[in-house]
């Protein structure tokens, strides 16, 4: 079974062996796809595995893990030219276009699981690894597009940074966007299965497209991030749908209805949002120009969460992501040849407020995080240009005092 993150860091480790290897330059060809440009071969994950984003009936490849097999094929081409053009393919297939079935979110993000049955939604980690790579190719081959990409979504990430950390609980978000478990009532109690159901995302970013998510009945097998009905009777239907920053969240349909929720309360233990919280019912309008009834959930100011705090579930229930969060981006964007000063400054300032903020943390003590050095070690684990193995240094170059 690929695991194409596992294949990324075969390639890097093995660099110098395979640099001469043409069985295994063959055998490449049975696991990766070619893409609809021509140019790019992607690198899909397998339809069952078991990550809740991937549940769904959809196979996906990834930004990390297509810059991770990115990043393997670079350090190859230290050793030999053997693998050029499968280098070539790996970064077209990293700045393909979302919109026709790539990871490239208008050149503003690299998305880590570009989502097919929702808005796409922008994992901050994964998009963090794929520009530390992206950055590394930018560097040694000196191409334009790989240049004005990564620029572009740094630019895109200073303008928005605050998207992703929680104010409240001065803690980082995993993503942008957050599931929620819904359900709705038709007022017509003779409804029974006759009524359509759609939900339509609303871009309020430039460039950013509309999304319309039909909601048809079905025996197909979904995760909690494909937006999907979950049951069905009478005139009451469960449905997930996302909730996110970039988006609004507009529910529609042929028939009056009721959507019901709950909108979550904080649990750092979770990923999502549970069942908790505020119980919120909201009544459809009509719509003349449609003729359709909606429910625009972003207008409604019930604090929800667009996009969930990371938590300490994972690597010894430490909280590993805000971490990531943190060091990323001061390796990043300290590293990034001629960036605009303004855009470095903002994200500079993002991370050292996020990074001291963190001894402020109420639910758990500073030790329950992971150390700020463990994550720059693990970042340059696949890494081909190492810029630094210390940490003391890396906060020094961003003038942040180190704690902890």
């Amino acid at each position: 079974m690929l695991h194409p993150m596992v294949l990324g860091r075969y390639i890097y480790n093995n660099a110098e062996k395979l640099a001469s290897d043409t069985v295994f330059k063959e055998k490449l060809k049975q696991v990766g796809y070619q893409l609809s440009n021509g140019n790019g071969m992607a690198y899909y994950y397998p339809e069952h595995y078991p990550l809740n984003r991937m549940l769904g009936p959809d196979i996906a490849y990834s930004a990390i893990s297509q810059s991770e097999i990115l990043s393997g094929f670079m350090k190859i081409n230290e050793y030999s030219s053997l693998y050029k053009d499968e280098l070539k393919s790996s970064f077209d297939a990293l700045v393909f276009d979302y919109y026709k079935g790539g990871v490239n979110l208008a050149d503003k993000a690299l998305l880590e699981i570009p989502l097919i049955r929702s808005a796409p939604e922008i994992i901050l980690n994964g998009w963090l690894y794929a520009l530390l790579h992206l950055n590394d190719y930018v560097r040694i081959y000196k191409d334009t597009m790989a240049t004005r990409v990564l620029h572009s979504n740094l630019e895109f990430m200073a303008q928005n940074i605050d998207v992703w950390y929680d104010q409240e609980n001065n803690i980082s978000l995993y993503s942008d966007m957050s599931p929620y478990r819904g359900k709705i009532e038709f007022t017509d109690a003779q409804l029974k299965s006759d009524y359509d159901l759609s939900i339509r995302y609303v871009s309020k970013v430039k460039d950013f497209k509309d999304q319309l998510i039909e909601l048809n009945e079905d025996t197909l097998k979904y995760g909690a991030h494909d937006n999907h009905i979950t049951f069905k009777k009478d005139n009451t239907v469960g449905l997930y749908f996302n909730y996110g920053s970039f988006f609004e969240t507009v529910i529609e349909s042929d028939s009056e209805f009721q959507l019901s929720f709950y909108n979550g309360s904080y649990d750092p233990l979770r990923s999502s949002p549970n069942s908790k919280g505020d119980h919120i019912k909201l009544n459809s309008k009509g719509n003349l120009a449609t003729g359709k009834y909606y429910v625009n959930i972003s207008e409604t100011k019930t604090n929800m969460f667009a996009g969930y705090p990371t938590n300490f579930s994972k690597k010894g229930n430490k909280n590993h992501y805000h971490v990531i969060h943190i060091v990323g981006i001061l390796y990043l964007v300290n590293n990034v040849e001629n960036l605009d000063s303004k855009i470095k400054e903002t994200l500079i300032l993002a991370a050292k407020k996020w990074y001291l903020n963190t001894l402020n943390y109420e639910r758990y003590n500073i030790d329950k995080f992971s150390s700020p050095q463990s994550i720059l070690d693990e970042i340059n684990i696949g890494k081909t240009i190492i810029d630094t193995g210390s940490i003391s240094s890396l906060f020094e170059m961003s003038n942040i005092e180190e704690k902890w």
